[in-house]
């Protein structure tokens, strides 16, 4: 056991360093991929992402978002999604404000980093070290796919800063995942899900509120969670499997994986808590609301 906290610690080191180092703050060049039309345009701190396709995707060389700056995505509905993958060999570092009124999607391999701080206001949020190809963004109705086939085993999705996702709910997907002391998850009428592991599904019937399956497993998997947790649905933390509506803690790991649970869940219905291997450790506070 006594493992697990030394190598955590070492592991959000090398984030940190990576963070403040080597990275260039201000969102890069993005360029449209595969369909969609939309414009990008840059005035001084300040980028405007004007979307008038339903589904639109963005292939960025960087697209961070250093304090004081701001990327706002208007979308034709709260409904329709943007793709903004990033292609370089550092993490994402978000320290400035992202908004949309629809649902915002960004992948980066690396790694993603939302400081304390930073604000991502929108109708929908996946942050994800886990790839999703053009074709499975743009032919998706109602189910997203998501693989490691370009991702790396010690790759983290880290915040510390407020995200609010209202309407279709607020994902986190990694090896690795870390909501610090500061950070703040929010969504009404959504999920949340902080599902560490590979291949992952996240899907929605018609009338119901998005749900994450996991289908392979990584060794090591990880999420740390010491800041809050907010839903007015339904809260469940644990095992992969067909959950309706959550916030869903899911360490899909092969040996090793980890859940550590020190902060705050607010839920409206009710709370499942558990791992389907090694270490679920819950000293945090879980607040049940049923209805």
């Amino acid at each position: 056991m006594s493992h697990h906290p030394n190598r955590r610690i070492k592991f959000l080191a090398a984030v940190i360093s990576l963070s403040c180092a080597g990275q260039v703050f201000a969102v890069g060049t993005g360029t449209i991929a595969n369909g969609g039309t939309g414009t990008i345009t840059t005035n001084g701190v300040n980028t405007s992402i004007n979307q008038t396709s339903d589904k639109l995707i963005l292939n960025w060389n960087n697209f961070n978002i250093a304090k004081g700056e701001s990327v706002n995505i208007t979308q034709p509905s709260t409904k329709s999604a943007i793709l903004n993958r990033v292609n370089s060999n550092d993490i994402t570092n978000i320290q400035g404000t992202l908004s949309a009124n629809g649902r915002v999607f960004v992948v980066n391999p690396n790694g993603i980093m939302v400081g304390a701080g930073a604000q991502i206001n929108a109708g929908g949020v996946v942050l994800s070290t886990l790839n999703i190809s053009d074709m499975a963004f743009n032919n998706a109705t109602s189910s997203y796919i998501f693989s490691d086939n370009i991702g790396s085993n010690n790759a983290t999705v880290e915040n510390n800063g407020t995200i609010n996702a209202d309407g279709y709910g607020a994902f986190l997907f990694a090896p690795h995942i870390v909501n610090g002391s500061s950070g703040a998850i929010t969504t009404k009428n959504g999920s949340i899900g902080l599902v560490a592991g590979t291949d992952q599904e996240l899907a929605q019937t018609q009338g119901a509120v998005p749900y994450v399956r996991s289908f392979n497993p990584v060794e090591h998997a990880s999420i740390n969670n010491a800041g809050s947790l907010t839903t007015t649905m339904p809260t469940l933390v644990g095992t992969p499997g067909y959950y309706f509506a959550q916030v869903n803690l899911q360490a899909a790991g092969l040996v090793d994986s980890v859940i550590n649970h020190t902060g705050i869940i607010s839920a409206t219905n009710f709370v499942n808590i558990s791992n389907n291997t090694s270490d679920t450790n819950i000293s945090g506070i879980v607040k049940q609301r049923l209805k």
